[in-house]
């Protein structure tokens, strides 16, 4: 079992940094009692609304913007149940990739645009909600499927590498979750951080070289990064000194996270919390990779959640 890591001197909770290039899209329920998908500047302005919510306490998450940036994957309940569909980057001309009646989530683009990693739940007959989730890959032209994982297990949050010939997801095989990779065609399954931590939702920095995600302690949940083979992770936020509570172990916010680069590998953009009013209130912070800076981003009613950082104006 690998050491815990280290943590950088207590981060400076900072003004937002000026110079972050591209934009940001999340899921957040605003007012409303449904998610909906938004587009937002990485210094917290200039907020517009891509895919409204179309079902009532479901409504439309998990975005990842293709990488021609013209249209966008994301989850949606219009299905008959949780399914992941591709439309325009308005949320016009929407259409389903696969036609299974299982359950899919956490749709991420390979980096040719010609296929699409998710986890799926599989299971012999309904309800298609129920049993273990798997890591699989989606041709965007067919829907042809590829499962990729078989520990029957939970394996959730894949993301591939720049050069898309690797995949680090998170996986409960182990037990505990933690950070695992592998070849893009399901080969050579490794489990990068074995801690008796729960890591979640992890990414590759620009030039694959370092991976980040978020690390789930007794009582904070703080962002780390790593190199790319499970060495020298670090943490970055340190919440327990900054003071401000995120969420622990007994709070059900695993599908609510995401990590992602922005495009120059200089920040992290995640999703964190402070108690408001005796509730847990989410929303997106950014994160210097030097341990310089925290940065909040959003104050939204309701929970802003799941961030993929876009390469854009």
């Amino acid at each position: 079992m690998c050491t815990l890591g280290t943590e950088l001197p207590t981060p400076k909770i900072d003004d937002r940094p000026a110079d972050m290039p591209g934009y940001i899209v999340y899921a957040s329920y605003g007012d409303n009692s449904f998610l909906s998908i938004y587009r937002i500047q990485p210094n917290g302005t200039q907020q517009r609304l891509l895919v409204p919510g179309k079902v009532g306490g479901r409504g439309s998450h998990q975005p990842h913007v293709s990488p021609d940036g013209k249209q966008i994957a994301f989850n949606t309940y219009q299905y008959s149940g949780w399914k992941f569909a591709i439309a325009d980057l308005d949320g016009k001309n929407m259409r389903r990739v696969t036609k299974t009646p299982l359950y899919e989530y956490d749709p991420v683009w390979h980096p040719d645009g010609k296929q699409l990693v998710c986890n799926q739940v599989i299971t012999e007959g309904p309800p298609y909600f129920r049993g273990h989730r798997e890591i699989v890959l989606v041709d965007v032209a067919t829907g042809e499927r590829r499962v990729l994982t078989h520990n029957e297990g939970r394996n959730t949050n894949p993301s591939f590498s720049p050069d898309g010939k690797s995949i680090v997801w998170d996986s409960a095989a182990a037990g505990n979750y933690d950070i695992w990779l592998m070849d893009a065609d399901g080969k050579n399954q490794r489990n990068l951080t074995n801690t008796s931590e729960h890591d979640l939702v992890p990414s590759f920095s620009p030039d694959g070289k370092r991976i980040a995600f978020q690390r789930v302690a007794k009582d904070s949940l703080d962002l780390w990064v790593m190199n790319a083979d499970g060495s020298n992770p670090i943490n970055l936020t340190g919440a327990r000194k900054l003071g401000y509570h995120l969420a622990n172990s007994k709070e059900n916010l695993h599908w609510k996270l995401n990590t992602d680069w922005s495009p120059d590998g200089r920040y992290v953009v995640f999703v964190s919390g402070e108690k408001e009013n005796g509730a847990l209130n989410l929303n997106l912070y950014v994160a210097a990779v030097d341990g310089s800076t925290v940065a909040r981003l959003t104050q939204t009613k309701g929970d802003a959640i799941q961030p993929v950082w876009v390469v854009g104006p």
